[in-house]
Formats: structure tokens, C-alpha cells, sequence
């Protein structure tokens, strides 16, 4: 019994031996976009999630929670500024420049490559041949590179409540004229998506799904960008970009090293 399991062993190892792994070749891109359309934004307001989420964590009761209000003295409400209300869904960097959420750029890819069949719609997000290496936000810039600060948009805005009730309501949001220029760099596997096909899918997405609130694909006329440069990163300039590509490894190794510290 115990020879025939290892004979099964050595045969799997030998099995695995064999087996040719092809090498990956991914290539990174820089792209730039312009504004055709004027862009919309609608960051989730923190303050309504974070009463959200008291209220779905709340341990009280109804009868506690009311009993608990009655004891308080009334808020004093104040009714914020047009440019409160916009500030408070801008999307921000750090340094309190204006940017786009990069997730927005792959998932607009993803719809265009689901349109195209090129990707399960039941798995779409294992397999996609290509990725933004820019985390968080982008920064929102104008023709001299310098932040582009948005305008207010207000607007009527149809509210879906539970039970499927729609309720017409005032919305106040940032809104950018163009010209308006985004940058970031896309990793591509170019055996899996040659990049002029990656070009002519961005093409198709910029135009047909667009970024942002109000943006055509939910049918608004918002958010409708163009290509204004399309290059391989190569030399230093890719070398230059390699924190991003193995960022997550060197933490691993750190890891790794300080456990190795410890013992």
C-alpha cells in the first residue's frame, strides 16, 4: 500500500515536472484622457453612511432609541451651503486636490469587454488581461497641469426609496467643464490583448460607457472622454513605475524578514 502511494507521488511530481508554464509579458502603457463631455461627480456622503451604519449596528431597540431621543435636546439644524453640500461629494487627494477614482477606468474596460463577449459577464473580474496600477485617485488636471477645480451643478435628481417609491429631489453636485486631462498607467498582458486592441477597447469605452454620475452608459451626456496620448512605457520611465508593479511583494519579503528578525 504504501509503495503504490508513493509510486502515485512520484508519478504526480514527474507529471508536474512536465508541465510548461508560459511565460507572462506585460507591458505598461501611459494614457491620457481629455474631456469631451462635462464630467459629474457623486462621492458617497460620509455622513449619511456613517448614520447608515449606526442605525443597521445599533444594538437599541425602537422603544430604547426613542426613549434615548426624548432625553436629548433637539439638534440645531443648519442648513448648509451650495458649496458645503458640493464639497462634501468631491472627490479630493490628500493634498485637497481635485481627483477620480482609478476603479472607474477598469470597470468602464470590464463593460466594454463584457459588451464585446471578450469576458464572462458570470466572471468577469478573473482572467481580464489588463489592470490600472494608479490606487485610489487620480488627479484632475487642466491644459497646464494644473488641478482643475470643479463648478456647481445643480440639478433635479429622481431619489429611489425602499418599496420602489421614486422622490424628485435637489442635487448638488461638483461638475467639471472641459477641457480636463486624467492620467494613469495600465499593466497588459499583450499575448492575451495586443495593445492596439487595448486602444481601440478603451476607444469603445470612453465613448459608449464613459466616467462619473449623469455618464452615457445610465443614460445621461455626461462623462465622455477622448485619447490624447497612448505609449509604452519603456527604459527608465517603466523602471520608474516599478514601486507600483511590486509593491505587494516587497511587503510580503518585509514580512518575512521581520518575522525572520523576531525569532
Amino acid at each position: 500500500m504504501a509503495a503504490k502511494k508513493k509510486e502515485e507521488n512520484e508519478s504526480q511530481v514527474e507529471r508536474f515536472r512536465q508541465i510548461e508554464v508560459p511565460k507572462e509579458d506585460r507591458r505598461l502603457f501611459l494614457v491620457t484622457l481629455y474631456g469631451i463631455t462635462p464630467l459629474l461627480q457623486c462621492k458617497p456622503n460620509e455622513e449619511v453612511l456613517e448614520d447608515m451604519t449606526r442605525k443597521i449596528l445599533s444594538p437599541l431597540t425602537k422603544k430604547h432609541a426613542r426613549a434615548e431621543k426624548d432625553n436629548q435636546p433637539p439638534p440645531v439644524r443648519r442648513v448648509p451651503t451650495d458649496l458645503e453640500r458640493m464639497e462634501s461629494v468631491t472627490h479630493r487627494l490628500p493634498d485637497g486636490a481635485p481627483g477620480h477614482p482609478s476603479g472607474a477606468i477598469i470597470s468602464m474596460l470590464r463593460s466594454a469587454a463584457k459588451r464585446l463577449r471578450m469576458i464572462d459577464g458570470r466572471n468577469q473580474h478573473t482572467g481580464f488581461p489588463c489592470y490600472v496600477l494608479n490606487r485610489g485617485l487620480l488627479p484632475l488636471t487642466d491644459e497646464n497641469n494644473k488641478p482643475k477645480e470643479p463648478l456647481i451643478d445643480k440639478r433635479v435628481a429622481v431619489l429611489t426609496k425602499e418599496g420602489g417609491k421614486k422622490v424628485p429631489m435637489l442635487a448638488v453636485r461638483p461638475i467639471y467643464e472641459p477641457p480636463y486631462f486624467l492620467d494613469f498607467i495600465i499593466s497588459l498582458d499583450v499575448d492575451m490583448l495586443p495593445p492596439e486592441k487595448l486602444y481601440s477597447l478603451l476607444q469603445l469605452a470612453l465613448s459608449n460607457f464613459g466616467i462619473g454620475s449623469f455618464r452615457v452608459e445610465n443614460g445621461g451626456n455626461c462623462g465622455v472622454t477622448g485619447i490624447s496620448e497612448f505609449r509604452e512605457l519603456t527604459g527608465e520611465e517603466a523602471k520608474a513605475v516599478e514601486p507600483y508593479r511590486h509593491r505587494a511583494g516587497r511587503k510580503v519579503q518585509q514580512r518575512k524578514a521581520n518575522r525572520a528578525r523576531a525569532k
